[in-house]
């Protein structure tokens, strides 16, 4: 079992990386230039859950339709329930749908492009257990 656990930390790690980032109440993010460019918000979580679904298909030892499948859906959730907390919980955020679509957008973006990036040997070296 440890060794199950240990194959997938790095999207462990991530998820927790996720959850600091999208948790954190908005008065305490700071002000940068980089919120004037529009819809920043929309490429940070495009990206967050990209980077998810990469570690999470590269610990995958076979996969699967079932097993990308598998790795989607578990992105789909963690992703709605930030949004939920976000929505629900979080003072001075706000989850909404276009977030939402937005982590899809990393999900699916992985999963086309996990298959090239796997040719490159840095790819390997830094998203595979």
């Amino acid at each position: 079992m440890f060794k199950t656990i240990f194959n997938y930390r790095k999207p462990i790690l991530w998820i927790f990386v996720i959850f600091a980032l999208c948790l954190t109440p908005g008065d305490r993010i700071p002000n940068t230039n980089l919120q004037l460019i529009p819809h920043f918000d929309k490429i940070v979580h495009s990206g967050l859950y990209f980077v998810l679904m990469l570690f999470l298909l590269a610990s995958v030892h076979t996969r699967t339709k079932f097993n990308i499948l598998t790795a989607m859906l578990c992105g789909l959730i963690l992703g709605l329930f930030v949004e939920l907390a976000q929505y629900y919980w979080i003072p001075n955020r706000s989850g909404n749908w276009q977030d939402m679509l937005a982590n899809f957008s990393g999900i699916l973006l992985a999963i086309f492009l996990f298959k090239p990036l796997l040719k490159h040997r840095l790819f390997r070296i830094v998203c595979t257990p």
